[in-house]
């Protein structure tokens, strides 16, 4: 059996997809997002560490909840796909339960497709289409990205973009553009969530004794004209 470090559980979640769901927080994450609202799953030491065996039976356990009602369980992170061998050992041993995954792909594309194709559904997050504002405010490129949700397009996985309206960053009318063209060309319209800025993000850096350091104003203005994507024919909405 595979071992691997989860460093949150979250029960009843209704925001990580269809029904009530428990999510799963994976620890380690390839980026570093100035925003990061979950800064504690960004190094892949931390968390603590469980056999794939006994994250299975807490799910067998935890479906009994979803008897006679739509659930599931989603993993999330950090960034889940990260810890690829585990999280596999994990959705091969759950069965038919309804299996999400939120992700950055900010992954090789050969743990991207393994993965999404055990899932029923995937969140992947699209933050900025400037290469190098993506460089500056995230620590990465954003081309695997890309490449990534252009495989994801081509598959009949059902899958949403989700893009976190960061304050003078992202959630503008010219990234909001440069995103809807992008996912115009791609082999299908997937959907678009805008997800708001969170405001308690400070509180939890200051939990875990380190600085909260960002380069932007979180005061600035943010665009939530979802015509923008509209128009282009992409259905959009604000979580």
């Amino acid at each position: 059996m595979e071992t691997g470090r989860i460093f949150d559980t979250k029960e009843f979640a209704v925001y990580d997809g269809e029904g009530i769901r428990v999510t799963y927080f994976l620890q380690g994450c390839p980026l570093r997002c100035e925003w990061c609202h979950n800064p504690e799953g960004q190094p892949v030491e931390g968390g603590r560490t469980v056999r794939s065996v006994e994250i299975i039976d807490e799910i067998r356990d935890y479906a009994v909840m979803w008897k006679g009602c739509t659930g599931g369980v989603t993993f999330s992170g950090g960034e889940p796909l990260m810890q690829e061998a585990f999280l596999a050992e994990i959705m091969d041993g759950i069965g038919d339960v309804s299996k999400a995954i939120e992700t950055s792909a900010a992954v090789r594309g050969q743990v991207f497709q393994n993965i999404c194709r055990r899932a029923d559904f995937v969140y992947v997050d699209l933050k900025l289409m400037d290469e190098e504002q993506h460089r500056r405010y995230t620590g990465i490129s954003n081309r695997l990205i890309l490449d990534n949700i252009r495989w994801l397009a081509g598959t009949d996985i059902p899958c949403t973009v989700r893009i976190p309206m960061i304050p003078g960053v992202n959630a503008t009318e010219e990234n909001y553009r440069q995103t809807a063209e992008f996912l115009a060309g791609l082999p299908r319209k997937l959907p678009v969530e805008l997800l708001p800025y969170n405001t308690l993000t400070r509180a939890k850096y200051d939990a875990i004794h380190k600085e909260y350091r960002i380069s932007f104003d979180e005061e600035d203005a943010v665009c939530e004209d979802t015509q923008i994507f509209t128009r282009y024919g992409i259905p959009c909405g604000i979580l």
